[in-house]
Parts: C-alpha cells; structure tokens; sequence
C-alpha cells in the first residue's frame, strides 16, 4: 500500500476510524493489517503528526486524527454519493430507441408514459414514427 495516493491512504484512515482497529479495518478493505499499518504511518508521516493512539488492544484517535476526521467526512461522503450516481448511469440503457407506433397507440399508451421514459432514461433517445402499420402476423 506504500504506492496509493493520499486518497486511498485517507479511505484506510476513514475505516481505522470507523471499527477503532487495524484488523478490523484490514477485514473491511480486503487487505492485510500490515497493509493498513503502512498506509496509516505514511499518512502519518505526510502531516508529519500521530493521527491514532495505540496499544495492543486498543485503537483511538489524537485530536489531530479527530480534526482531520471531521474535516475530510462530508467530502468523502460527496465523493461516495458522486461514485454512487454515476454507477446508478451505467445501469440506465442508452443511445437510440426506434419506434413505430400506431396512431392510436401512440395517443393513449405512449403519450402518457412518454414523460417518465425521458425522466427515468435520460441517456435514452426516441425516434418515434407514428404511422399506420399493417402487418400479417399469421
């Protein structure tokens, strides 16, 4: 972990202060608690102060650790909920939707539902023909 950048270093930072353990925070983040460790003593070492109190059995933050806690949650909470909107796009279908509609159809089913389709799909495009279609579908 000694290689991630300042935000990675700061979502270990988040998890130690959250569950008050390394171990705990290693389990959280699929990593190993030497892992955790060296991401916290660099972070450490960039602000060039102790950000947790330790034992062996207990984990706790300095009031720096507090400081910085309470400075970097609403951002990293912006940036969950960005991450979180834009995984909710990729999920949404796409491009160009053709239709061809009977007039009839098209005033009283898709007129109606026209508005939530381009609310709910906004990355959807309709090329909607109305026409009188006359098909066998024998």
């Amino acid at each position: 972990m000694s290689r991630l950048d300042p935000l990675d270093h700061l979502s270990v930072f988040l998890e130690v202060a959250r569950f008050k353990s390394f171990r705990a925070a290693a389990d959280s983040l699929g990593v190993t608690p030497g892992a955790v460790s060296q991401a916290i003593a660099s972070l450490e070492r960039r602000v060039e102060l102790p950000l947790f109190h330790r034992t062996t059995r207990h984990v706790s933050l300095t009031d720096e650790g507090q400081f910085l806690l309470q400075q970097i949650s609403p951002a990293i909470d912006t940036i969950g909920s960005a991450l979180e909107e834009l995984s909710q796009w990729s999920r949404q279908p796409t491009g160009t939707l053709r239709l061809i509609i009977e007039p009839v159809a098209a005033k009283h089913v898709f007129e109606p539902v026209l508005p939530m389709l381009r609310e709910g799909w906004p990355g959807l495009r309709l090329d909607v023909t109305v026409a009188e279609v006359h098909s066998n579908f024998a």
